[in-house]
């Protein structure tokens, strides 16, 4: 019997529909019962496209058992953390803080007023080699509330309370002079000379840094930084983490060498990568043009917007749709076989990567494999159409039409804001969010906003029609009107949205630049191109907001050390 989910506009929602657990989406309804009932809430966000959030739904959300527990126990909430990302950021800087990590899936257990008491992320049916089980997680969290309650409360307040005063840190001081350099330096401390990338496995690819690391490089005349830069591009492009023989970038890498994905494919990720191989020119600007044309091979949906995802599991497993053994490589390639499984590294199950080899010879061989792919029971796609993702891939084939000479590039990043002017707009014309066959919902969050805007920009820039600026300049007030804080700085959600616990504004950095960091760079390019010096005011505002946080934490914040620079 189908629960409370089973009207939603998200797939990741919808696959949730047929749960035992008596599920609500993120509601009103949700709260009030939570209220009434005096039962604490049981907040599971996830999306559509993620390994173990299909491997914890499978052992956990779809146990009679575990349902059991969890709907005697808890009001049940279910989000699509691309649906609501603000939801999403609140509540992971909560488990951030508490556990020192996040990732999704992210559980936390919430008071009826929605203050978390407890966060983490996935958890083994029972409990294993040490680590606890969720029905043993769930027994023990309602026994807490049933017979510790005051206990429970409080510290579920003082978490918000604290976090809450996080904010407090803001426009305490403005950003460091040598804020750039520091950065730079602490990623060479943390860079990884022999695969590239920055830090310890799991790794992502995280194309904002190199970003940064390449403009720094410009500007300072740093060798190292934009070898750097281009090291982690290129391991990038080689490893696992490409799908050399359908195109395409996964989400992260298990290991130290991008051998080892999971095998999400995110639009923003692929979006923002070629907007990093369009940086870096040269022999990067193919690795662009190829990651595109995946991109309107695979997520482009017939009217011209991209869908969010691929997602990591097929029927066969997650994976296994990519996977090639020599024997598979044999029967398909005939003669050519043993030296494509030499260069590609196939031996049992494997995932096809290189190490730096010319793999042009290999063109044909990759189309032929990936024909043969194409008959394998493919990975869903995830068919939610998102404002923010869809600019992002805007300004990646806006600045690919001029530096590749691409014009069907450009006639895509138009098209891609045509659809968002268009399909994603309320009756009043405010931005919405997201869109799902046929169905626009949800007012836009400000990171909607500023990807929008630098899309708006990239294309004023690639075609000189100043309609374009005129709209990102529109853009801009709405954003004063909506999310603006005086003294500088835009909060993940407009002044009349759904209040949280906390009203948040980032400009650190996660999977993607932050909005405040894009709304710099936006700013500073409307200060260049209309010379209306309120715009450069507002761009040294969003910078010094954060100055305090970028002192102590440089690298968290590159992207907004990228628009310092950018704007110089």
């Amino acid at each position: 019997m189908a629960n409370r989910l089973q009207d939603a506009k998200s797939p990741y929602l919808l696959a949730h529909a047929d749960n035992p657990v008596d599920w609500y989406p993120w509601s009103a309804e949700a709260f009030e019962r939570a209220q009434a009932e005096d039962k604490p809430i049981l907040l599971s966000i996830g999306y559509s496209a993620c390994h173990w959030c299909h491997t914890m739904a499978e052992e956990s959300f779809s146990d009679d058992a575990t349902a059991k527990i969890i709907n005697r126990n808890f009001i049940p909430v279910k989000v699509d953390r691309e649906e609501r990302p603000d939801v999403d950021a609140v509540y992971m800087r909560v488990c951030r803080s508490l556990t020192g990590s996040g990732g999704w899936p992210l559980h936390l257990l919430l008071t009826p007023s929605k203050k978390p008491f407890f966060a983490g992320t996935y958890y083994p049916p029972e409990d294993c080699g040490g680590i606890i089980g969720f029905k043993t997680l769930l027994q023990n969290a309602a026994d807490a509330w049933s017979y510790r309650r005051q206990a429970v409360v409080d510290t579920a307040g003082k978490i918000t309370d604290v976090l809450g005063r996080a904010q407090d840190s803001l426009y305490s001081q403005p950003i460091p002079s040598n804020a750039c350099d520091r950065a730079a330096n602490q990623l060479a401390l943390e860079f990884d000379k022999e695969n590239g990338g920055f830090g310890d496995a799991p790794k992502f690819p995280m194309p904002h840094l190199c970003m940064f690391l390449l403009e720094y490089g410009r500007q300072y005349a740093s060798a190292n930084s934009r070898a750097m830069a281009e090291k982690t591009l290129q391991k990038i492009h080689d490893g696992g983490l490409h799908d050399h023989v359908g195109g395409g970038y996964f989400r992260y890498a298990t290991d130290m060498r991008w051998q080892k994905p999971h095998y999400e494919k995110m639009l923003y990720d692929n979006a923002m990568l070629s907007i990093a191989f369009l940086e870096a020119g040269g022999s990067f600007l193919p690795y662009a043009a190829e990651t595109l044309h995946f991109l309107e091979t695979t997520l482009k949906s017939e009217n011209g917007g991209f869908y969010s995802a691929v997602s990591a599991t097929s029927s066969q497993g997650e994976g296994k749709y990519y996977l090639w053994n020599a024997e598979e490589v044999r029967e398909a390639l005939g003669k050519d076989a043993r030296s494509f499984c030499r260069t590609f590294h196939i031996s049992k199950e494997s995932l096809p990567y290189v190490e730096r080899e010319d793999i042009l010879p290999y063109k044909e061989n990759l189309a032929h494999l990936h024909a043969l792919r194409k008959k394998r029971p493919a990975p869903p796609l995830d068919r939610k159409i998102l404002t923010g993702w869809n600019a992002l891939a805007a300004v990646a084939f806006a600045k690919a039409s001029v530096l590749l000479n691409n014009p069907a590039f450009l006639d895509t990043a138009k098209n891609i804001l045509y659809f968002i002017n268009t399909a994603l707009r309320d009756h009043d014309g405010r931005l919405l969010s997201r869109y799902y066959e046929g169905e626009s919902g949800i007012y836009a969050f400000s990171e909607d906003y500023a990807y929008l805007m630098w899309a708006q920009l990239s294309l004023y820039e690639a075609t000189n029609d100043t309609a374009y600026l005129t709209n990102a300049k529109e853009t801009w007030a709405d954003v004063i009107r909506l999310f603006w804080d005086t003294r500088g700085g835009a909060y993940f959600n407009a002044e009349d949205a759904e209040q949280l616990i906390f009203r948040l504004m980032e400009g650190e950095d996660n999977a993607i630049p932050s909005a405040n960091a894009v709304f710099a760079l936006c700013v500073g390019k409307l200060f260049t191109a209309t010379g209306d010096t309120h715009y450069k005011d507002d761009m040294e505002k969003i910078l010094n907001a954060f100055g305090s946080q970028v002192d102590s934490q440089p690298t968290a914040f590159c992207f907004l050390l990228y628009a310092k620079l950018q704007n110089a």
